[in-house]
């Protein structure tokens, strides 16, 4: 069915598209005379008025199609109203890009606009003119499941985007982002830094001065996420209690394809989009049309989405799942204040089978006096430096990058203590005195010794699981406990007061 709409859609684009291209075409020509301007310009206005009231009237009968048979979360029914409205948007989008490229050439070949730009402009029109119908048919081939589902599809996709110019308003705002970002990261501002995804022909950033939303954007190619370069967000899965995280790549997963959308629809249905998902009575959150297409590729659990950009339409796709199996690896379970524990996988879970990228973020849990942290939680061998005695709990949250679907792997506790001798005891000659042994798997136990006075009048025995003391010579006597794990040892001492 969505070929069939984008059949529909394309006779509809060649009707539309040709009076816009050449009024585009000829408003630049006529910019000098303006008389002669001012009536191309008027004209080229209706004609858009026209194509916008022709393009929301599409988006919104696939919205509405899709909303009447929604389920809250999982993938949604693509009616065939739906796959046709669909389609007539992706046709219509199809031809606009065949006519707009050599008419914005034709624009920029006008003298006044700049000399070197005109020239440039002029001598790329035959280019321009000899891809255009190319660039018509990669965005045309989107109305095809078998294809928009399929990655290298996408990949080419993504980057023709580039040359599509329904897309150069969105692309270029990410344009203007990106420079202003790297120009505030140069003289001292905040952190920036990004990462490339291929697959989608998008550019992932991170802080920088221009920043609109705590949550992840698309500018066409560009992409925003929240947070400093490679955070993951928190959250608090109800469930169970865990804290789930939503990798930075797991992210631009979603918002590159996003630029999909774009490269499919055009510039119009990212605008539209935002105002359903974020404005007025349509706020509908992710439920927004223009969300349930991406949301495909990533497929969150808690998330709808449509089987539109899914990487896999043979068999067909499945909701996300979490990661599976993976152990871990600790230096040591038992430690002093002040010892590093070093932390690491032992063996690595595996995913979904999907293209998810796996993120993993270490969390401790400690003593409630105490002020231990990971030194890098987001690694593969963190580390600790524990500063009180007690139990921490190191865990590994492993996601494949959507929320909903992390799974926890737990250490052992490690346990951090030091010897406690007990308090000063008294006792008679001859009575028998218990000391604390200090057995605590997997802590060694204490080593008694008498210190002072040395006597051979009074001797230390372990009996069972518990350490005496016997003094035959009234006087005080002071007792050590020493400790000793790996290179290091911990000693303290107590007093028995012996009288006759």
């Amino acid at each position: 069915m969505t070929i069939l709409g984008a059949l529909v859609g394309a006779l509809i684009g060649l009707v539309l598209a040709p009076p816009i291209a050449l009024a585009l075409g000829l408003s630049a020509a006529a910019l000098p005379l303006p008389p002669v301007s001012i009536g191309i310009q008027l004209s080229a206005v209706l004609w858009v008025v026209i194509y916008l009231v022709v393009v929301v009237v599409l988006y919104f009968i696939a919205a509405i199609a899709t909303a009447s048979v929604a389920t809250p979360t999982g993938p949604q029914t693509a009616t065939p109203v739906e796959q046709v409205a669909r389609g007539a948007m992706i046709g219509l989008n199809a031809i606009m890009n065949v006519f707009l490229l050599p008419a914005a050439f034709v624009a920029l070949a006008q003298p006044w606009v700049n000399v070197v730009i005109a020239i440039a402009a002029a001598a790329a029109l035959p280019v321009a003119l000899l891809i255009a119908p190319a660039v018509g048919v990669v965005g045309f081939l989107a109305c095809i499941p078998q294809l928009s589902n399929a990655p290298a599809y996408q990949v080419v996709l993504g980057w023709t985007s580039l040359a599509m110019p329904m897309s150069w308003p969105i692309t270029l705002v990410g344009a203007v982002i990106l420079i202003a970002n790297t120009l505030w990261s140069w003289f001292g501002g905040r952190p920036f830094g990004g990462f490339s995804d291929f697959t989608s022909g998008t550019w992932a950033t991170h802080g920088g001065f221009v920043y609109f939303s705590p949550d992840a954007y698309n500018t066409g190619n560009f992409v925003q996420i929240p947070g400093q370069f490679g955070r993951a967000r928190p959250a608090i899965d109800p469930a169970n209690g865990l804290r789930l995280f939503v990798t930075a790549r797991g992210v631009a997963m979603h918002e590159g394809a996003h630029n999909f959308n774009l490269a499919a629809f055009g510039w119009w249905f990212h605008l539209i989009g935002w105002f359903q998902e974020y404005l007025g009575p349509f706020g509908s959150g992710p439920n927004a049309y223009a969300e349930l297409l991406p949301e495909g590729r990533f497929r969150r659990t808690v998330n709808p989405w449509l089987p539109v950009w899914t990487p896999s339409f043979t068999p067909a796709a499945v909701p996300n799942g979490p990661p599976v199996g993976g152990s871990l690896n600790v230096s040591s379970g038992c430690v002093f204040p002040g010892q590093t524990v070093s932390l690491s996988i032992g063996a690595m879970p595996t995913d979904d089978g999907f293209v998810h990228p796996l993120g993993f973020l270490w969390d401790l849990g400690t003593p409630s006096s105490s002020l231990a942290a990971l030194d890098n939680p987001r690694s593969a061998t963190p580390s600790f430096v524990p500063d009180v005695p007690g139990l921490y709990a190191p865990v590994l949250l492993v996601t494949d990058g959507a929320d909903g679907t992390t799974v926890a792997i737990p250490f052992d506790t490690v346990k951090v203590r030091v010897p406690d001798p007990g308090p000063a005891q008294t006792a008679r000659v001859d009575e028998v005195v218990s000391l604390p042994a200090g057995i605590d798997d997997p802590c060694p136990q204490f080593v008694w010794s008498i210190i002072d006075p040395p006597s051979p009048d009074a001797e230390l025995n372990l009996v069972g699981q518990s350490v005496t003391f016997i003094a035959h010579t009234p006087g005080q006597y002071t007792l050590q406990a020493t400790m000793t794990i790996g290179a290091g040892s911990l000693s303290a001492t107590t007093t028995v007061d012996v009288s006759s």
